[in-house]
């Protein structure tokens, strides 16, 4: 494929979950990461360290970001993008354990094949917390017979499927409309990609599950 991706992960001094996540998802990747963004909003004087200590066993290329004051999520995921520099960007949060291969692979045969998807989420879709219910379509195919589906748009009137669960998408679409923090949260990004024409997809298969239910953090959508 030749396709370069960026792993972006969001934090917030969640380092019990931040392991499980960082490496479920190194244990189950399947394809070369050019380089790992990690932003934490706790402000935790000992948090660069210890997120250091933690990715330093899985790859030699990432950049750590601590910010001096929480700065909310929108604003963290805009300056987190801001030191990407390849094609995709394979977007987590901090409380995501993955289980099985190929992620990446797939979400990339789903964006070559339809330019007007805007992000593949790869979240198991069953799982009854909020958000994970969001009506999907009928399964379809890419050329390379690839499985997923289509979110449906104006769910409970607010989502059209943009999500900041893990998933890839393109850095070239982020920068149609960057930054972020101009419409406040996932609804307010979701309606303008909507609004451009772009819909949201998932893989048939799922391959991450929520673990963070209990450890909500504050700001999270500031």
């Amino acid at each position: 494929m030749n396709k370069t991706v960026s792993l972006v992960i969001t934090s917030c001094g969640r380092f019990n979950l931040l392991i499980r996540t960082i490496k479920s998802f190194f244990k189950y990747n399947s394809y070369p990461i050019n380089k790992t963004i990690i932003i934490d909003n706790s402000q935790l004087p000992e948090c660069y360290e210890i997120i250091e200590d933690i990715i330093s066993k899985f790859t030699k290329n990432f950049v750590i970001i601590i910010n001096e004051e929480n700065i909310g999520q929108v604003s963290s995921i805009d300056k987190a993008y801001s030191f990407v520099d390849t094609e995709y960007i394979f977007h987590c949060e901090d409380d995501w354990e993955f289980f099985d291969y190929g992620f990446i692979e797939k979400s990339i045969d789903v964006l070559n094949y339809d330019d007007k998807i805007i992000n593949i989420n790869t979240r198991v879709r069953f799982d009854g917390e909020r958000g994970s219910m969001h009506p999907v379509s009928e399964k379809l195919f890419t050329n390379n017979n690839t499985e997923y589906r289509i979110y449906n748009y104006n769910y409970l009137g607010l989502w059209h499927g943009f999500s900041w669960n893990p998933g890839l998408r393109r850095k070239s679409d982020y920068d149609i409309i960057s930054p972020y923090k101009k419409f406040f949260n996932e609804q307010g990004v979701g309606k303008k990609y909507f609004e451009m024409g772009y819909k949201s997809a998932c893989l048939e298969n799922f391959y991450n599950k929520h673990i963070g239910t209990n450890s909500i953090t504050e700001k999270s959508n500031s």
